[in-house]
């Protein structure tokens, strides 16, 4: 075998994979080997044959070399050969022979430019290059960079650049070290139930990154994988030199087998991966900047040959198409073949994952071309090698540089255009737009075409993949790559127009930044942010918080360097302050245009550099958010009622707590391992929700359908009732007896504190559940209340289910799959107060106190859970009350939630009984909270009946009655016309606005309702549900008024919520050309549709297929094709017809409830807010009625 040795060499293999043989099968088979076989390439045939065959003897011709093989044992069905192409070889075959059995296997061998002509693979054209059809004009000089960019680099020079260049490795070193993409690449050493280290179990995951926690040193030990817990390296093979099985461990490629288990050990696949993210592709990049800075040609002659490997290895994937990362890894995890057959292009990826290959494509279309002079010189030296090692095609430097750019820009290219790679959106579209950028020759066009108003998508993008708030779709790390993709992909559109400015006019390739749901973007980032310093943490997003303060931090996970670009467009006065660094008391660093920096000067100046935000309702993502407080005082109380559509948990309903600077209700996060992902993080019982079990199969979605701010109180209530999928037209089914609904409100005790009120109603089912836990502490809770019996062994599914075990029980009790995680259980029974009081780790002086409240006999089980799948540890104490009964079960859980520091300010609280009102399946809620000489009485009304507790009166949805040292101090209703205790209180001349829309102007945000406002002015600023018998929404009011015997309202955000161009009408039926990405979980239903002029509207009951958009048939009767044909065409002459799905439409109902708000001054002064005419009743005052102003307040 003629063969370079190398530090860090590379070999090519395919899969050794264990096949059952068919025993009736009495001929060989071969298993695997690669579409096409390309000179210099290594490659792998498994051959299947019958158990009673010996082992097999090869011939081969001279082209090609047999340099291994797995050693044969009696009865192996599998047999396994490594074979290196040394030159090209037309038609020819390996014998495959033992005794009767034989195979003549055709081979080819060709060489690397015959790789460029087309051939066919099953359905597939190859090679998968841009433009796959015809050709193209080479690229022919610099466009991704800033001509101005190099000038600044060779201005800025390189010290030590002769001691860089002779540092360097020799060519052949360095091009072999690149492993070959014929090698699986596995991000993870395991996937399915990662045992961990051969040697020491999983014992390398505790303290350490339960996905990464391998060792790896490209210099000392290449080709190996390092176990940090028992020193060991894997494989034990020589990889390096093609020995595929020596040693306990061997890895091939792969995997490494052990007896009796089906998952391998990935040890060569999680190297090549690794090595090609933290090696090759740094090195590449580095080299690269070098040589821009220095002109040194030894350094640029290394950058050079190591891009010309990357090529070579990506054209390998342009025609070996089932040797793409995804296929690879999925096969070697699995202890399987790569596909043979029927193999699939989209969401395949090339060398790696493609949300981690495109931002390493950009930064490849940024080096190269800072490489680019390189080639203006011929390097006799370089074409020798690469004519050498396979490429005597390469003859000149301009054939070396567009070997380059075909082999690996535009093999990109394609397999953007092929949804190959999609990565986190628009993380594909980015990379087809920078393609185009990149190249900037005529064919560049159907790139941007087909971003814009193909498959691509981005014409509609804003509308269809974003929700009606501006939030992405999945957790907040993954939708901050949804803003800066988006925002880079708007600046190179409009670097391409600058370039092309006939080519590419704004209606054919619409700007951006124009529509209106641009600025929605960066507006949620702030809208999200809690306290100033952090955010709520939703899906597979960070970490159990630490327990020490935050530090300032304005927006989600977004960056506020990417606020420059809205900020120069917008001049929103809060993106200026994202952009301003209090410590350095200047714009931060990134901002480098003056004028930008003088404005965002001027404005802090102003305003200053704090953001302060009221409560609020993200109604896309469904976040309902309470705040109270100033500066370090600042609090925020959370209830989630969204779904993701992407990284999601089974958190519907979950609430959380942010105040002291710090979270205080931390969610676990990030999965510590995709393994128990389901079981753990993701469950609902390690988030604060309650879950109805025993009832039939259901999905949900959440609505908000409250909220209220205020000075001192504030509410929000949302509710999350069930459905099935049905078929079409009517696509939903909702299931009434089945739902769920939470309250919750944060009540001032004064500037700094507040305590929380939490009801949550459960409906359905015959089992319900209430899970809460605690921060981090470094002590056990102190728990109040209960008498606790301790379970002696086992978990919380039992005392026979060991910790982490119990896999039948859970199939018995799939909803409870985290029970099994659950440890140290103690048990109880209790119909009265109880509580759970948590001391901060680090901070043991602040506390939270959970007080429950049953209102019947209740389970309470109390318990610890730590990650299961190992990495940064932590164990936190949970809380899991249950109640039974018959379906449908109806119950509600509710609490008290106080967070204080050092002395607790609450003495009291209880349950207050009813004394009037309707029971019923969910009566009000009452309760007294005592702090010291102040007392309040917190009810939770039902169906706005009157309810009597504590002496307090009141009809309303929500109220609060606050005296202190028995004089009234506070009263704050929502929802209700009547607050009183005895003679004195509120009574407001109604309970509410409400009325119906008759008109839309859906481009200027602006409805009528019928009737008109008592009081317009007093309902700027407060949020008004919309809804039909199937919708429901909550949007912010920005402007009213009453014209013409209606109310004008004026709302904040542009109500699409899907576009797209039409494809196809049928009955009722209308198909999108473009997927509407966020469908399903009712997301449409009862939405209004409209053509392109607004000439047709209907009411939506559902959307299949992420494209088909279907009208009530109930509502609007049987519609022909032809009639909707006819609504739905191209009405405006653009060349487009057009769908729109609304938020809302006419004959929606809307309401905005009356929320009255009073409190007294130390000095005697009264404060009133309220949203309709009140008539007051106080102490040692006469009657007094009191009609909205214009300004917020009243004093008096």
């Amino acid at each position: 075998m003629r063969r370079i040795v190398l530090r860090l060499f590379a070999g090519g293999l395919l899969l050794a994979s264990v096949i059952q043989s068919r025993a009736e099968e009495r001929a060989l088979t071969c298993l695997q080997k690669p579409i096409a076989w390309m000179v210099g390439q290594q490659t792998r045939i498994v051959i299947e044959t019958p158990p009673d065959c010996g082992r097999l003897d090869v011939a081969m011709p001279q082209e090609v070399e047999l340099f291994d093989r797995r050693p044969w044992r009696q009865g192996d069905t599998t047999q396994k050969f490594y074979f290196q192409a040394k030159s090209p070889l037309g038609a020819s075959k390996l014998e495959f022979t033992s005794g009767e059995y034989s195979l003549a296997l055709p081979i080819e061998i060709i060489t690397w430019a015959q790789s460029r002509e087309p051939r066919k693979f099953e359905q597939w054209d190859l090679p998968r290059i841009f433009p796959m059809d015809g050709k193209d004009e080479p690229k022919k000089g610099i466009t991704f960079l800033d001509e101005e960019v190099l000038t600044q680099l060779r201005k800025a020079g390189l010290s030590g650049a002769d001691e860089i260049a002779n540092s360097l490795p020799e060519d052949a070193e360095l091009y072999y070290s690149l492993p070959e993409t014929t090698i699986p690449r596995a991000v993870f050493v395991q996937y399915h139930r990662p045992k961990g280290c051969p040697i020491c179990g999983p014992k390398i995951f505790e303290g350490r990154s339960p996905f990464y926690p391998w060792e790896l040193d490209f210099e000392n030990q290449p080709w190996k994988v390092g176990c940090p817990e028992c020193g060991r390296w894997f494989p034990s093979n020589d990889f390096a030199n093609g020995d595929m099985h020596s040693g306990e461990f061997a890895d091939d490629g792969w995997g490494c087998f052990r007896e009796g288990e089906t998952h391998p050990y990935c040890f060569i696949g999680y190297y090549t991966c690794w090595h090609y993210i933290h090696r090759w592709v740094p090195l590449t990049v580095r080299l690269c900047q070098q040589y821009a800075r220095s002109g040194n040609r030894r350094i640029g002659h290394a950058a050079a040959l190591m891009f010309f490997r990357t090529a070579e290895q990506y054209m390998n994937l342009a025609v070996n198409i089932n040797q793409r990362k995804a296929l690879m890894r999925s096969s070697v995890w699995a202890g399987k073949i790569i596909p043979q057959t029927n193999v699939r292009l989209y969401n395949t990826w090339l060398y790696i994952e493609h949300n981690w290959e495109v931002p390493r494509f950009t930064g490849h279309c940024d080096v190269f071309e800072k490489l680019w002079q390189f080639f203006e010189q011929d390097d006799p030296e370089l074409l020798a090698f690469v004519q050498k090692h396979g490429h005597p095609e390469i003859r000149t430097m301009e054939d070396f540089r567009r070997f380059i750019v075909d082999g690996y820009f535009r093999t990109v290219a394609q397999a953007c255009l092929d949804k190959n790679l999609i990565g986190n959106l628009p993380q594909g579209q980015r990379a087809t737009i920078e393609s185009a950028l990149f190249l900037n020759t005529p064919r560049s066009f159907e790139l941007v075409d087909w971003v814009f108003n193909g498959s691509g998508m981005m014409r509609y993008f804003l509308t269809n993949d974003y929700f009606i708030d501006g939030s992405g779709f999945e957790s907040q790390g993954y939708n901050a790559g949804h803003v800066y993709n988006l925002e880079e992909f708007a600046r190179v559109t409009e670097r391409i127009r600058k370039l092309n400015p006939d080519k590419y006019s704004p209606d054919r390739f619409p700007t951006l930044a124009a529509d209106p749901k641009y600025k929605n973007l960066f507006d949620f980032c702030i809208n999200f942010n809690l306290i100033g310093c952090t955010h709520a943490q939703t899906g597979d997003c960070g970490d159990v918080a630490k327990t020490g303060p935050s530090g300032r931090y304005q927006t989600t996970d977004v960056d506020p360097r990417w606020f420059q670009g809205p900020y120069a467009l917008t001049r929103d006065p809060r993106f200026a302050m994202v952009l301003y660094d209090p410590q350095s008391k200047a714009p931060r660093p990134e901002v480098t245009d003056t004028k930008l920096r003088e404005d965002i000067e001027r404005v802090v100046a102003q305003r200053g550099c704090s953001i302060h935000s009221p409560s609020n309702v993200c109604d896309g993502y469904g976040h309902a958010i309470l705040r109270s407080g100033k500066g370090d005082d600042r609090r925020a109380l959370w209830l989630r009622y969204g779904r993701h559509r992407g990284h999601a948990h089974d958190d519907m309903l979950t609430i959380g707590w942010e105040g002291k600077n710090r979270k205080l209700l931390p969610e676990l996060g990030y999965p510590h391992s995709w393994t128990f992902r389901r079981p753990w993080e993701g469950n609902w019982a390690a988030h604060y929700c309650v879950r109805v079990v025993g009832g039939p199969s259901h999905r949900s979605r959440g609505h908000c359908k409250l909220l209220a701010d205020g000075p001192w109180a504030r509410v929000a209530t949302a509710y999350s009732p069930a459905h099935q999928d049905v078929g079409a037209p009517a696509v939903y089914k909702m299931l009434p007896d089945l739902a769920t609904e939470r309250t919750i409100a944060l009540i001032d005790l004064n500037g700094t504190d507040s305590y929380a009120v939490d009801v949550s109603y459960a409906t359905g089912g015959t089992d319900h559940y209430w899970s809460f836990h605690g921060p981090r502490s470094e002590r056990d809770a102190i728990v109040e209340g209960l008498e606790l019996q301790k379970q002696e062994k086992g978990t919380l599914a039992g005392p026979d289910v060991p910790y982490g075990q119990g896999d039948d029980w859970v199939k018995q009790n799939s909803h409870l799959s985290a029970f099994p995680y659950l440890y140290e259980v103690a048990r109880a029974k209790t119909d009265t107060e109880w509580s759970v009081d948590w001391a901060l780790e680090e901070h043991p002086d602040i506390h939270v106190k959970m007080t429950s409240l049953p209102f019947h006999d209740t389970e309470v089980n109390l318990a610890k859970g730590k990650p299961p799948g190992g990495g940064n540890p932590y164990e936190l104490e949970w809380a899991i009350a249950h109640t039974s009964g018959d379906a449908p079960h109806h119950s509600h859980f509710l609490d008290l939630i106080e967070v204080f520091n050092g002395q607790r300010l609450v003495d009291r609280v209880k349950r207050l009984p009813i004394t009037n009102g309707n029971e019923g399946n969910h009566p009000p809620v009452a309760i007294q909270v005592c702090c010291g000489k102040r007392i309040d009485i917190v009810i939770c009304g039902r169906d706005r009946q009157r309810t009597e507790a504590g002496n307090v009166t009141t009809d309303g949805d929500f109220a609060v009655w606050s005296e202190t040292d028995g004089a009234l101090t506070g009263a704050y209703l929502v929802g209700g016309q009547s607050l009183k205790k005895g003679e004195l209180g509120i009574d407001a001349a109604a309970s509410e606005w409400r009325g119906r829309i008759t008109n839309v102007d859906y481009k200027n945000r602006k409805l009528d309702v019928q009737p008109a406002a008592p009081f317009p002015a007093a309902l700027v600023g407060r949020y008004v549900h919309i809804a039909n018998e199937f919708s429901d929404c909550t949007h912010l009011i920005e402007a009213a008024e009453n014209v013409d015997g209606t109310c004008r309202l004026t709302l904040e955000l542009d109500p699409r919520i899907c576009e797209g161009p039409v494809v196809k009408v049928a009955k009722n039926a209308i198909t999108s050309g473009v997927s509407l990405h966020l469908t399903g979980l009712r997301y449409c239903h009862g939405k209004t549709l409209s053509n392109e002029d607004g000439s047709a509207v209907y009411r939506v009951s559902g959307v299949t297929g992420r494209q088909t958009v279907w009208v009530d048939q109930e509502k609007h009767g049987e519609l022909s094709d032809d009639q909707l044909k006819e609504q739905f065409g191209d009405l405006d002459g653009d060349g487009i017809k057009r769908l729109l799905v609304y938020d809302y439409g006419v004959g929606d109902e809307v309401c905005v409830p009356t929320v009255v708000s009073l409190q007294r001054a130390s000095n005697g002064e009264w404060t009133l807010e309220a949203s309709a005419e009140v008539s007051l009743t106080l102490p040692d005052q006469q009657r007094t009625t009191i009609k909205p102003g214009q300004g917020r307040e009243i004093r008096f």
